[in-house]
């Protein structure tokens, strides 16, 4: 079954890529907009299933120890944003967050990280 929907080009361009790019730029648009309303910048890129999120404010110190105490912080609230340091990014504070969910899923997130971040913290 799934050779014969591969073998579908017609449908493949016309249908699936499309609705998928659209439901993939709506999810990235939504949790772009909700970290930067928390104050956290984001490197833009192309639609794809995640953005690097720049968290380094919300660091007790400029180490990797302290993203990993961030990183708890958001497993605490059952978020698993993965630390930049897991892709041997070279500055702490970074992390990549995965935006292909439905946005109800999304703001659930968001309201969660809000909550991990204000743990000792003074955001919006």
């Amino acid at each position: 079954m799934v050779y014969r929907l591969l073998q579908d080009r017609d449908w493949l361009d016309n249908v699936f890529f499309p609705t998928n790019i659209k439901l993939l730029k709506e999810s990235q648009k939504t949790m772009v907009t909700g970290l930067e309303e928390l104050g956290i910048p984001v490197l833009h890129r192309s639609t794809g299933l995640y953005v690097w999120a720049d968290f380094r404010k919300f660091l007790t110190s400029n180490t990797f120890e302290a993203e990993m105490e961030l990183w708890e912080r958001f497993n605490s609230e059952k978020l698993y944003i993965i630390p930049g340091k897991s892709f041997e990014c070279c500055e702490p504070g970074w992390f990549r967050v995965s935006t292909s969910y439905p946005d109800d899923n999304l703001q659930v997130c968001l309201e969660k990280l809000k909550r991990a971040l204000r743990h000792g913290q003074d955001i919006r």
